[in-house]
C-alpha cells in the first residue's frame, strides 16, 4: 500500500485524543490511491473505518518556445540560441533531449539531460553548426 501507519496499537486515556500520523508515498503520477484503516478496541462490537485517499502529482514541464530559428548560417560557423525549460509544479522534474551525439549531428545542447527542481527554470544553449550548405530541420 502507498499508505502507512506505524502505530499498530496503544492506549488512549478516557475523554482524550490521540493523533496518529498516516504517511502517503505515491508511486504513479496522476493516479488516485484509496485505502481503509480500521480502528478496533478489545471487547468492542464494531470497528471504525478511516478512508484515506491521495493523488500523486508529477512535474509540469514546458519550454518557453516551440521553435528555434537559427536563420542562414555559413558552413563551418556556429550559432547559439537559448531555450528555457520551466517546471511549474512543486516536484522535481527530470529531462532528457533525444539527440544524436555522433559527429554528423549539427545541433547540440549544453545540458541535454538533468534535473530541474520544482518551481524553477533553466536556460539551455542550443548550438547549430552546419556541415554542408543545405537546409536542416530537427523535431
Amino acid at each position: 500500500s502507498v499508505f502507512c501507519c506505524e502505530v499498530r496499537e496503544g492506549k488512549i486515556a478516557p475523554n482524550s485524543v490521540l493523533k496518529v500520523p498516516v504517511c502517503f508515498s505515491p508511486l504513479t503520477v496522476d493516479s488516485i490511491s484509496v485505502d481503509y484503516l480500521s480502528l478496533t478496541c478489545p471487547g468492542a462490537v464494531s470497528k471504525d473505518l478511516l478512508k484515506v485517499s491521495g493523488t500523486c502529482i508529477g512535474p509540469i514541464v514546458s519550454l518557453n518556445t516551440s521553435v528555434l530559428d537559427f536563420g542562414c548560417v555559413e558552413e563551418g560557423t556556429e550559432v547559439t540560441n537559448n531555450v528555457q525549460i520551466i517546471n511549474s509544479s512543486a516536484v522535481l522534474a527530470h529531462y532528457q533531449f533525444d539527440l544524436d551525439t555522433g559527429s554528423h549531428n549539427v545541433f547540440s545542447i549544453d545540458k541535454p539531460c538533468g534535473s530541474l527542481p520544482g518551481s524553477s527554470k533553466i536556460t539551455l544553449r542550443v548550438k547549430f553548426r552546419p556541415h554542408q550548405p543545405i537546409a536542416y530541420h530537427k523535431t
